[in-house]
């Protein structure tokens, strides 16, 4: 399987995720047209007017705070608003509410004024290339950049269509972009391998770049590995710190792998994956999306791999086996963060002896879409870390129905069998928050021992349950397929609330009917 493969395997919707679609804050195209109908991008900041339909009138109104605040602190407004993060890849519809310089300088004069001025307001570029605005966009890319004059840049740069840009090549606005390089700081993009030799000159020449987010053109993917083109374009980035690559043979990308401490690697090989991690000691925040089956055979040698900074490690879409590979060959002694989303595969590890292996004391564990049939594996998945602070498990159907997985797996002791001792065990007597949505069957008597549960959660002063820490937070949320229905008497309603009264924050519903 090539690379190539990856486009139509898996439709991505985690916030970290490069996807080929817009971005949040890409500029509309329809918005191109009227921001340059209505101001000319080389006029002064006290030029003509804004348009009539603009709300100048009401904005202008003394008695209204906002249009009384100094220009420095609006100027920093207009700063948080047009640089809310990015990253973040939404539908069209979302896309289309971003906040642009254009759309607050078209408020009164004033607004403009500051906005004009204030190149830190332009300094973050979100162009989503349209075919047919090609010449409209490059004019406006030209002007928003002579606005910025010398800050650091954030660039984010998507096409609407891939194809459109798999032959056609826009020398201009690479131009633009080669020669603003030394001021970019963080740049998320859709990269085609054919403008390589156009960029050059950002070789050695990007000394602020920070954070690097890239992904190939789906057209590149397709290509058998021998015809792949070697990413050497960001081999000297003295400051990057954030990198996340997508579709890339990571033997094809030199990247100073040493320095790095956030690293997300999306449609990887194993290999790879051993490779990466051996090489960023540095790490802190990991996210693997995707490690591909192989399929064609690659060898797989694993490795120990040391990561004494990491706190957060994330799975996605990945294959249970995979994981636990990865993890039963790491040290990571930090490690506080554990996520698996979308996992595959029936054979789940146990996860406590992994974690026992990695030498770590988690504190939350998060797995969401997950489909499996056998809960049991469930309980023992998790029980056995003892550590943990907060547990989010989100199901997906089709999923076996829960039973009495998270009353088994909440109880706060069982007896054990040490009689001289005269000890109990205590199960995840560090428990603060626990999240659970999927099926659950009910039976007699289910309720009550919910009920019970959770006042176990809530110890008294008495010395045996002052051994478990207050639960603080217990979501449940029963989807359709869970069931009947179950509806609490009032006395059961009663006691749910003495909890709430306590201080536990309780979400119970099922098929959307609440408990309480």
């Amino acid at each position: 399987m090539y690379k190539s493969e990856l486009s139509g395997r898996v439709s991505v919707s985690d916030e970290d995720v490069i996807v080929s679609k817009p971005a949040v804050h890409a500029i509309p195209s329809e918005e191109l047209e009227t921001a340059l109908t209505h101001f000319n991008l080389d006029e002064p900041a006290d030029g003509p007017q804004p348009p009539a339909t603009s709300p100048s009138a009401i904005l202008s109104q003394e008695n209204i705070p906002m249009m009384n605040l100094p220009p420095e602190l609006l100027a920093h407004i207009f700063d948080l608003a047009c640089h809310d993060p990015t990253s973040k890849f939404y539908i069209e519809k979302n896309r289309k509410q971003t906040i642009t310089p254009f759309i607050l300088g078209g408020v009164c004069s004033q607004w403009r004024a500051v906005v004009w001025s204030t190149p830190t307001t332009w300094s973050r570029i979100s162009l989503y290339l349209v075919t047919s605005k090609y010449e409209t966009q490059l004019e406006l890319l030209k002007g928003w950049l002579a606005r910025t004059g010398k800050k650091p840049l954030t660039i984010d740069f998507l096409f609407q269509e891939e194809n459109d840009w798999c032959e056609r090549i826009p020398t201009e606005i690479i131009e633009l972009l080669r020669t603003s390089a030394p001021r970019w700081r963080e740049i998320n993009w859709v990269l085609p391998e054919a403008w390589y030799p156009l960029l050059a000159g950002i070789k050695f020449n990007l000394p602020l770049l920070t954070t690097l987010s890239t992904q190939s053109l789906w057209h590149d993917c397709s290509l058998s590995p021998s015809k792949r083109k070697r990413l050497d374009l960001f081999a000297d980035t003295p400051a990057l710190r954030d990198l996340h690559l997508n579709g890339y043979y990571l033997s094809d990308v030199d990247i100073p792998w040493k320095q790095l401490v956030r690293l997300k690697l999306q449609h990887v090989y194993i290999d790879e994956c051993f490779f990466a991690l051996s090489e960023t000691q540095l790490l802190e925040s990991c996210k693997m999306y995707t490690i591909l089956y192989n399929d064609v055979n690659r060898t797989i040698e694993a490795k120990s791999i040391g990561l004494p900074f990491l706190t957060y490690l994330h799975f996605y879409h990945s294959n249970w086996e995979d994981a636990k590979i990865l993890l039963s060959s790491m040290t990571a002694p930090s490690l506080r963060t554990l996520e698996f989303t979308d996992p595959l595969g029936d054979e789940v590890p146990l996860l406590p002896s992994l974690l026992s292996n990695i030498g770590c004391n988690l504190t939350r564990l998060k797995v969401v879409d997950w489909s499996f049939t056998r809960h049991p594996d469930l309980v023992e998945f998790i029980r056995g870390i003892f550590s943990l602070t907060e547990i989010k498990i989100r199901l997906r159907q089709p999923s076996s129905v829960m039973s009495d997985f998270f009353i088994q797996l909440l109880w706060t002791r069982a007896p054990t069998f040490d009689v001289e001792n005269e000890e109990e065990t205590y199960f995840l007597p560090y428990l603060k928050h626990f999240t659970f949505s999927g099926c659950v069957g009910l039976r007699n008597g289910f309720e009550n021992e919910l009920l019970h549960l959770l006042q176990c959660r809530r110890p008294s002063t008495d010395k045996v349950e002052s051994k478990v820490v207050p639960l603080l937070s217990f979501t449940l949320d029963v989807f359709e397929g869970g069931g009947t229905p179950l509806v609490p008497g009032d006395e059961l309603k009663g006691q749910l609330q003495v909890l709430v009264t306590d201080g536990l924050e309780l979400s119970i519903a099922f098929e959307g009917t609440s408990w309480l």
